[in-house]
C-alpha cells in the first residue's frame, strides 16, 4: 500500500451515509454524543479530522477553508484512523509552501537582509559603528517584509498540508456552506452509524434545519427581497453609469 502523503482532495462528495441531516451555522461548533459515528460504541478518545473546501473567485486564483472537527472516535476506530492518515513530513511541509510563486516574495528579501547583514557586521567589526547603523536597519526592514510574506503564503498554501480523510472519519461527513445568497449559513452532514446519528440528531435539535417549517420560508421570503433590492441598485448604478460617463 502506498503510504506517500498526498494533499487531501477538495469538495469531495459527501460520503453515502443512510443517516443525512441538515443543520444552520457551521460544523465546528456541533455537539458530539459520546460515541464513535464509524461503529456506535463509546467514544473514548477525541480527534480533530480536517476538510478542505474551495472557495471560487473572480480573481485569478480560489481561496481554500480548511475546517476542524473533533470526532469522537472508540479506541479501535481512533487507533485505525491514525493508522491511516499520513502526515506530511516536515520537508514535505516546507516544500508545500513553495507550490505558491507569492514564496519568492519572501525568499529575495530574505537574501537581501541576509547580504545587507553581513555588510553591517563588517562595519561593526571594523569599528564603523555609525557607519553600521544605516545597513543593520535595511537588514531589518528585509527581514521583517521576508517574514510578513512568508506567513502570508504559508496561510496561503495551508490546505496543501491537510493529509486525505481516512475511512474512520469519513463516517462522519460534512459538506461546505449550502445556503443560497442572504440566507443564514448552513451544510449538510451524513453519517455512517445509527445510534450515533439518533443521538446527534437529538443533541443538535435546535440547529436542524427544515426547509418547509415556517422559520425556513420566512428566511427564504426575506433572502428574496433583499436581493431585489440589491439587483434594483445594481440597475441604477449601471443606468447612471451610461447616462452620466458618456
Amino acid at each position: 500500500m502506498d503510504r506517500s502523503f498526498a494533499p487531501q482532495q477538495v469538495d469531495g462528495e459527501l460520503a453515502e451515509h443512510p443517516h443525512r441531516f441538515i443543520l444552520r451555522g457551521e460544523p465546528g461548533g456541533l455537539a458530539m454524543p459520546p460515541l464513535c459515528p464509524n461503529c456506535g460504541e463509546a467514544a473514548a478518545d477525541r480527534v480533530t479530522v480536517e476538510k478542505v473546501f474551495r472557495r471560487r473567485s473572480s480573481e485569478a486564483s480560489d481561496s481554500y477553508l480548511i475546517v476542524p472537527v473533533a470526532l469522537p472516535l472508540c479506541a479501535g476506530c481512533a487507533v485505525r484512523h491514525r493508522a491511516g492518515t499520513v502526515q506530511p513530513t516536515r520537508w514535505q511541509r516546507v516544500l508545500s509552501s513553495f507550490s505558491n510563486a507569492d514564496m519568492l516574495g519572501a525568499v529575495l528579501p530574505a537574501i537581501a537582509a541576509l547580504f545587507v547583514l553581513q555588510l553591517a557586521l563588517r562595519d561593526l567589526l571594523n569599528g564603523r559603528l555609525l557607519r553600521s547603523t544605516l545597513p543593520f536597519a535595511l537588514a531589518a526592514v528585509f527581514a521583517a517584509i521576508a517574514w510578513h510574506q512568508r506567513k502570508h503564503v504559508w496561510a496561503e498554501t495551508a490546505h496543501l498540508r491537510v493529509p486525505q480523510q481516512s475511512e474512520v472519519a469519513r463516517a462522519f461527513d460534512f459538506s461546505d456552506d449550502v445556503a443560497p445568497a442572504f440566507e443564514q449559513p448552513r451544510f449538510i452532514c451524513t453519517m455512517k452509524d445509527g445510534r450515533f446519528a439518533t443521538a446527534f440528531a437529538a443533541l443538535n435539535a435546535d440547529r436542524l434545519y427544515r426547509p418547509d417549517s415556517t422559520e425556513a420560508r420566512g428566511e427564504q421570503r426575506r433572502a428574496k427581497r433583499q436581493l431585489r433590492v440589491v439587483l434594483v441598485l445594481l440597475a441604477i448604478a449601471a443606468l447612471a453609469m451610461v447616462l452620466f460617463g458618456s
